[in-house]
């Protein structure tokens, strides 16, 4: 799934890649032709510097070769429908994924985020922090937007 995502976010980035998810000499020349014009090292490996350069801030209503490229990685979490267009079905993934990880909870694929979907396969933790396990992904989801509401009005009401 990993390389799925890498092929969409080159084609999203408007280098020709193949989505087959296989890592060929395609994808390969597409990484090397990318990491030409962005100036970096060619060796047709997407590392961290390829990848932090390749990633693209996805939110809910976000849609094609972005969202379907955080789709796949998101999938390999829990069952999740892979169509391109970031709905609240993915947005709930996304932050779910965000507790789990015990990452910032933006709501958004930020580039921390992109690091974790694309740097694990699993779940590294086995349950979800203790505050959250009694919420259901939506409640979670809800939780998440109140807390940023809370954040920019610079108060905090969770005692």
């Amino acid at each position: 799934k990993n390389v799925f995502a890498l092929q969409f976010l080159l084609m999203f980035k408007n280098f020709s890649a193949p989505a087959n998810g296989t890592f060929d000499a395609q994808t390969e020349n597409a990484v090397r032709a990318f990491q030409i014009a962005n100036n970096l090292p060619s060796d047709g490996i997407a590392g961290k510097d390829t990848l932090s350069r390749l990633v693209f801030p996805v939110k809910q209503t976000v849609k094609q070769y972005p969202a379907r490229a955080a789709q796949y990685l998101l999938s390999k979490f829990q069952a999740l429908t892979v169509d391109g267009d970031f709905g609240s079905g993915s947005a709930n993934a996304l932050a779910a994924f965000q507790v789990r990880m015990r990452i910032p909870i933006t709501g958004i694929a930020d580039s921390l985020t992109w690091q974790y979907m694309f740097g694990y396969n699993s779940y590294p933790l086995a349950e979800v922090p203790q505050l959250y396990m009694h919420l259901s992904v939506q409640e979670q989801h809800r939780l998440f937007r109140l807390l940023r509401w809370t954040k920019t009005q610079s108060m905090y009401m969770i005692s």
